[in-house]
């Protein structure tokens, strides 16, 4: 795997973080947990792109903790800190519901993301802030990621099951 063009030798002085996040089994019984290989792979794809092992953190104190309630996650607070102060070049995740559910927090990432040049790769695709294309990208994913959320939250507000039968198309 060769170093992306995006990667610059000024992001290699600086972090790249692994940034896990799943659900309790009591929150959302489909959820998988973020196993140990995922955690592994996100770190080797930093390896292979040139971060030393003493330049890569795994953050994966925010299990259990809903992402749709913002402030409440640590690991996630400590990210944007360390990208604010200009500590962090990369943020990786398996899927852009890891880092955020909630507006504010999408906003907030992003933000600082474009404000330090921080890149992130989603699930194996590296996007840059500052290229329009890909922070709309992005923006899109988490509406999506979003959008499903409030839908099963109404679904269970309203005692319906994703898996329900009742949730067919009326004819």
């Amino acid at each position: 795997m060769s170093t992306p063009a995006l990667i610059q030798p000024t992001h290699l002085q600086k972090l790249a973080i692994v940034y896990v996040r799943r659900s309790s089994v009591t929150l959302h019984p489909g959820d998988r947990p973020e196993s140990a290989e995922a955690k592994r792979a996100l770190a080797e794809r930093a390896r292979h792109w040139g971060w030393p092992d003493s330049r890569i953190e795994i953050i994966d104190s925010d299990h259990g903790v809903p992402a749709s309630e913002p402030g409440r996650r640590q690991g996630f607070a400590r990210m944007l800190d360390g990208m604010a102060a200009g500590k962090v070049a990369l943020v990786l995740t398996t899927d852009v519901s890891r880092l955020f559910r909630h507006l504010r927090d999408a906003e907030d990432f992003l933000r600082v993301a474009r404000a330090r040049n921080v890149l992130f790769d989603v699930d194996g695709q590296l996007f840059s802030p500052v290229d329009r294309g890909g922070s709309l990208f992005t923006l899109l994913l988490f509406l999506h990621d979003w959008s499903e959320s409030e839908t099963r939250r109404a679904w269970e507000h309203w005692g319906i099951s994703a898996n329900d039968d009742t949730t067919a198309p009326l004819t």
